[in-house]
């Protein structure tokens, strides 16, 4: 608005050269820019490009995200409403430290179950995942973030590391080297935003959202190169019968054999009377074993 206000006097006073005024207008034309590119990030569109002056687009589509996320009240497990950001945020709380608590008691019947268990990380595989890390790989790894993801606590984003890269690279390099040589990550790198994402709409439980963490760009570094090593090696790691996360395999295979299985038990008695089939909770299964898996470290 002042850049505006004063271009309009420049050019309506015959005191002001032409020099003056193309100064003011490049400088009103990198702000509505500025202001632009800020309402694309904020309003998560990924099909329009900017360029266009579609700042009031953007800021359209931000208000209609904000209205859509607004979350006006949450039931807790017992069926009770409760309203206001406190009450909403007592209710997450508590439904999160339940998800996420350890219910086994015994560590030593796991280990019998895991004792047995065949190697799969070779001693060549183990080197190549534990060899020193390489300047070209952590530049690899830094410009293959997106560049207007939704930032961490720090509040800088990938766009930033990538214009900013000539200045902070050797800052960046030495905290990711001694992270791979020394084991040492300074805490403020590890620390998240949990942001919650409706499964349904509009959601009524803590059950309706799948939570995500919103990183630190230095964290996501760290964990892209970690990704580009183990990728290469998942596929003799991990069992045939797991199906995500690995390339050329897809979950809906899975899906489909499931609805087969399904099918066979409904349709043909005779398998039915025989065989039976188990539906598992999955969340709370993979966050129970990631916990053994720790403890047994």
């Amino acid at each position: 608005m002042l850049l505006r206000h004063q271009l309009d006097k420049a050019m309506s006073s015959p005191r002001s050269s032409t020099r003056e005024r193309n100064r003011l207008r490049s400088e009103l034309s990198q702000a509505y820019s500025e202001e632009e590119a800020y309402w694309k990030q904020k309003s998560r569109n990924n099909w329009l490009q900017s360029g266009d002056r579609n700042t009031k687009f953007f800021h359209s589509v931000t208000k209609t995200r904000r209205i859509r996320n607004n979350l006006a009240s949450i039931m807790d497990d017992n069926g009770a409403l409760h309203r206001g950001d406190k009450n909403i945020g007592s209710v997450a709380e508590q439904y999160f430290q339940k998800l996420f608590s350890s219910e086994a008691g015994n560590t030593e019947l796991y280990e019998k179950v895991f004792d047995g268990f065949q190697e799969r990380v070779s001693s060549e595989v183990n080197r190549d995942l534990t060899r020193p890390v390489t300047i070209p790989e952590i530049e690899e790894a830094v410009f293959a973030i997106g560049p207007h993801r939704a930032p961490g606590p720090d509040g800088f984003s990938g766009a930033f590391f990538h214009q900013f890269w000539g200045s902070i690279k050797q800052t960046i390099i030495k905290e990711i080297q001694l992270f791979f040589e020394c084991g040492i990550l300074d805490p403020i790198h590890n620390q998240t935003n949990i942001c919650l994402i409706p499964k349904v709409s509009p959601p009524s439980s803590m059950t309706d959202f799948r939570p995500i963490s919103l990183c630190n760009v230095s964290y996501k570094i760290i964990s892209k190169i970690l990704v580009g090593r183990l990728k290469r090696h998942l596929s003799g790691i991990i069992s045939e019968n797991q199906a995500t996360f690995i390339p050329g395999r897809m979950i809906t295979d899975n899906v489909i054999i499931a609805h087969e299985m399904y099918y066979a038990l409904k349709s043909r008695k005779r398998q039915a009377k025989s065989y039976m089939a188990l539906k598992t909770d999955m969340t709370k299964l993979m966050i129970g074993l990631n916990g053994v898996f720790w403890k047994l470290q």
